[in-house]
């Protein structure tokens, strides 16, 4: 929703406008409805996938020989619902929310802008209904965009997830280290400086340039050959009345305004090609999506688990509270990062080697 103008069949006096016929282009688009109905959706799905989020990151660290858990260990994600909701209740499924509200309105309104940015102007270069294979032409813009688009949101975003995960990973079997996110980023630049804030920056964009170009290529790809098979009528649906929508683009320079004809794109294409594009991306990048949180992660297990004498204490005294957590017998012994392991391949490597590599699998959102 983000249309300049009326539908076509509202539209005025043909004659003294231009027409074309295309897909929905970002001179097509009313920047202030794009922004505004996209950063209000955005903040409803967030709500509603969040605590699947919070489960998504203990029971990726918790495999971790890197870190001490603060919280019982899960034996599986309806286990480790379970368990946050009996020992934490509902607040527990919201640790950082706010935090990752923040930094995801900053840094989506960037990445679906440069998306969208990049993509036409590949097209525009490289237009995919002139090229050999259309397909390939299709792929290849989209990959392109959205893998930078990502590796520019990621500046904005990665203090924020950085912040939001130490957040979440705060359990019930110790004092909480950090108030709130904006504590948690000012104890991280006091001890770390900026360094801290951008911990496993790199890791990120390893993790999602690859994933974006995977996920809105499949999407893309899925849209175009959803709308071929005619996917209402394969399902029995009835047709859409309405396949065109009207925006008026521009002026040319005598002052006529030029209308443009633009696709009415089926939501029921665009909510199947979003799943589509969710199962590939995170079957195929969720392995660096846990080596990721947990170089996110470590420092600050680390450091709390041995920082005084009475975070010590209140940890060796869990197990008598919690039976269900396994932190007992590391709960005597200070646990120490190994300093080798500071870079996302590294802890790939060892995930491999200490883990079974069906495992790598566990835990993986669908981030729609």
């Amino acid at each position: 929703g983000g249309m300049a103008d009326t539908p076509a069949s509202a539209s005025g006096d043909a004659s003294s406008s231009s027409y074309l016929s295309h897909q929905i282009a970002w001179k097509d688009v009313d920047p202030v409805r794009f922004f505004g109905f996209n950063l209000i959706f955005s903040v409803f799905a967030d709500t509603a996938v969040y605590p699947v989020d919070v489960v998504r990151t203990r029971m990726q660290v918790q495999g971790s020989s890197l870190h001490e858990l603060s919280y019982p260990r899960y034996t599986s994600t309806m286990d480790c619902f379970k368990k946050i909701w009996r020992l934490e209740g509902y607040r527990g499924f919201f640790k950082g929310f706010f935090t990752s509200e923040l930094g995801y309105a900053t840094s989506h309104t960037l990445y679906y802008c440069a998306y969208e940015v990049i993509k036409q102007g590949l097209q525009e270069v490289y237009p995919p209904e002139k090229a050999k294979d259309p397909n390939l032409a299709v792929f290849v813009s989209t990959a392109v965009a959205g893998g930078l688009a990502d590796l520019t949101s990621c500046f904005l975003w990665v203090p924020f997830d950085v912040a939001t995960q130490r957040l979440q990973l705060q359990g019930p079997l110790r004092k909480p280290q950090f108030a709130g996110g904006r504590d948690a980023m000012r104890q991280i630049y006091a001890n770390q400086g900026i360094r801290g804030l951008y911990r496993g920056f790199g890791a990120t964009i390893i993790r999602n340039a690859p994933y974006s170009a995977a996920w809105w290529s499949s999407y893309e790809l899925s849209k175009k050959y959803f709308h071929s098979i005619d996917l209402r009528s394969k399902l029995g649906l009835a047709s859409r009345d309405e396949k065109r929508f009207q925006s008026k683009a521009q002026q040319d320079g005598d002052g006529m305004s030029i209308f443009r004809e633009v696709e009415n794109e089926d939501p029921l294409i665009h909510m199947v090609s979003g799943m589509v594009a969710a199962v590939t991306a995170t079957v195929l990048l969720n392995p660096l999506d846990i080596a990721k949180t947990r170089l996110q992660s470590t420092d600050f297990i680390s450091s709390s688990s041995s920082s005084s004498p009475a975070s010590t204490s209140s940890t060796s005294a869990s197990p008598s509270a919690y039976p269900s957590s396994s932190s007992s017998s590391s709960s005597s012994t200070p646990h120490q990062r190994p300093p080798s392991n500071n870079n996302v391949f590294k802890i790939l490597a060892l995930m491999f080697r200490q883990e079974a590599s069906v495992r790598l699998v566990k835990a993986s959102s669908l981030p729609l």
